[in-house]
């Protein structure tokens, strides 16, 4: 009986790196959104956490949103200086979400950078294609941002920041997933009117989901 167990034991080591090789790789790129900032455990409140558990073992979902982060390589904040970039394209995904323009879309920094935002957003996607990689692709729109004081930033994510984001996904084939339209109605999901809560992180990983697995 030992020596079968030692057995199996063995056949499972050997056996581990091809079962993880077999998942598919998705890496969450985006800001505090994204991140899970003010969740009470955003390890596993955040919506990529939510999207690992509706993908299943199959998928493995890194999350790589870093608070206050934008898309321009310009700005203080930028995505492109942090660590986690480097971790998700590290990573080697074969499903990346690319979740910013948020922080790009307060009206003063757009104002700063937005002749840069177009071929910024341009630059990352090529960069998760370097090496001949082909990955799937999709660029987000960002969650509504509610109430009267986010009304500015709100309205600049809708008319400059969502058309730039689509014609760079018509530009290269991407697929969308349209954050922006699904939250409307749930404001109530955003406490501070532009993070959202746990019921709030949840929609967003279903709305993740179904763009990912639509037959679903």
């Amino acid at each position: 009986m030992k020596k079968n167990t030692t057995m199996i034991g063995l056949v499972a080591f050997l056996l581990f790196p091809f079962l993880v090789s077999a998942q598919t790789r998705v890496v969450c790129v985006g800001d505090s959104i994204t991140e899970g900032w003010g969740l009470t455990n955003a390890r596993v409140q955040a919506y990529p956490a939510t999207l690992q558990e509706l993908l299943g073992a199959n998928y493995k979902v890194l999350n790589c949103g870093v608070s206050g982060s934008c898309m321009v390589k310009g700005d203080r904040a930028t995505y492109w200086k942090s660590s986690r970039f480097v971790q998700a394209t590290n990573f080697d995904p074969q499903i990346v979400i690319i979740k910013l323009g948020t922080n790009d879309g307060d009206p003063p920094r757009w104002n700063a950078h937005k002749g840069e935002f177009y071929d910024d957003y341009l630059a990352m996607i090529n960069e998760f294609r370097r090496g001949g990689r082909n990955p799937k692709i999709f660029v987000c729109y960002p969650v509504p941002c509610f109430g009267t004081v986010k009304a500015p930033q709100d309205r600049t994510i809708k008319n400059e920041v969502i058309p730039l984001i689509k014609k760079i996904a018509e530009s290269q084939n991407l697929s969308i997933i349209d954050f922006n339209a699904a939250l409307q109605p749930y404001g109530n999901m955003f406490p501070d009117n532009i993070h959202p809560n746990a019921e709030g992180a949840k929609k967003m990983a279903e709305i993740a989901y179904k763009a990912i697995v639509p037959d679903h």
